[in-house]
């Protein structure tokens, strides 16, 4: 009778050892590790990032230089995606096919740019009509979701290569920026975009977005609290006299060459003009991958500040 009540308390021992154990397990788990916790949360929440309306351009008479339009890019989190969807539709949805589907989403995963878990750019620069279409369509596909955001547009057609245009960043620029930039951002690659990045881009806000347990976004997280607001960029009225660089531009027509318009009394840079030149409006599209990869003509060089020509014969050496 002893040995059987001594076995009896010594499984009673062992069962509460064992919850004692899985009590403490569960403790470190969801109080103290704080790695648990942080899943569990972008489980429950989505942060979004706001992104700021970029500065635009000026000359120095306030004739509009660079302006933001809207543009609708298709993002994607490659871990969310169902193996199971359907294909076909979804390339029709876009208008794409299936060769473009599949080469979207293959990235060079090794590299480090490109996470499975993290939202990438799918498709960027969707017309407005096939982006609302694909809105309604989109609770088909998880892991697919809209983003607007705004693009460089240029009202005239001149000083591309002074303005400069925009770029997605690379690897090398994202570990640097110290969290400042991630992947799918646009960063100004040459020209005034890339001299005044700092006070052109201005500073990212932050959205909150609750999800259910199917994904789906719900609303916003404890009321918005924790958001905050984009800062947009700011202005600049650049010295550049547009009426000036459209004159210099028609006179380099047909032309390879560059010239260079300076007020003495100040130094300011009244025209600038590098030929052959670009429409600064094809940047983004298969126009612009052809204006590139033209070795020929270089439009994409900058004769103004990289090239070397030797002094015409108005410069006169003075020997002393």
């Amino acid at each position: 009778m002893k040995n059987l009540e001594k076995r009896q308390f010594t499984i009673i021992y062992f069962f509460i050892a064992a919850a004692v154990a899985l009590a403490f397990k569960v403790a470190s788990l969801q109080i103290f590790d704080p790695a648990f916790s942080n899943e569990t949360k972008s489980a429950a929440l989505y942060r979004q990032t706001v992104l700021p309306s970029r500065g635009i351009i000026v000359d120095r008479n306030g004739e509009l230089l660079v302006a933001n339009a809207p543009t609708y890019d298709i993002m994607v989190t490659y871990r969310n995606i169902d193996p199971k969807m359907d294909t076909l539709s979804f390339c029709n949805l876009l208008g794409i096919q299936k060769e473009d589907f599949k080469a979207y989403l293959t990235k060079d995963w090794k590299s480090g740019q490109f996470s499975k878990s993290v939202p990438f750019v799918f498709m960027s620069k969707v017309s407005p009509e096939r982006f609302a279409y694909f809105k309604e369509h989109m609770y088909k596909y998880p892991g697919f979701f809209p983003e607007l955001r705004s693009t460089r547009a240029y009202p005239h057609q001149n000083a591309a290569h002074v303005l400069g245009y925009l770029g997605e960043v690379d690897r090398k620029i994202i570990k640097l920026s110290d969290g400042l930039y991630s992947m799918g951002d646009y960063i100004g690659k040459t020209g005034l975009e890339k001299m005044y990045e700092r006070e052109l881009g201005g500073v990212k806000g932050v959205s909150y977005i609750l999800k259910d347990n199917l994904g789906r976004k719900v609303g916003s997280f404890d009321n918005g609290r924790l958001d905050s607001a984009s800062i947009a960029g700011l202005d600049i009225e650049s010295s550049l006299d547009l009426k000036l660089q459209e004159y210099a531009e028609r006179l380099f027509a047909n032309k390879r060459g560059s010239l260079v318009a300076i007020e003495p009394s100040t130094g300011e840079i009244l025209a600038m003009v590098s030929s052959p030149t670009y429409d600064p409006n094809a940047v983004g599209t298969s126009i612009f991958d052809s204006i590139i990869r033209d070795n020929v003509n270089k439009p994409i060089y900058d004769r103004s500040v990289k090239a070397e020509y030797p002094p015409g014969s108005i410069f006169k050496c003075i020997l002393v």
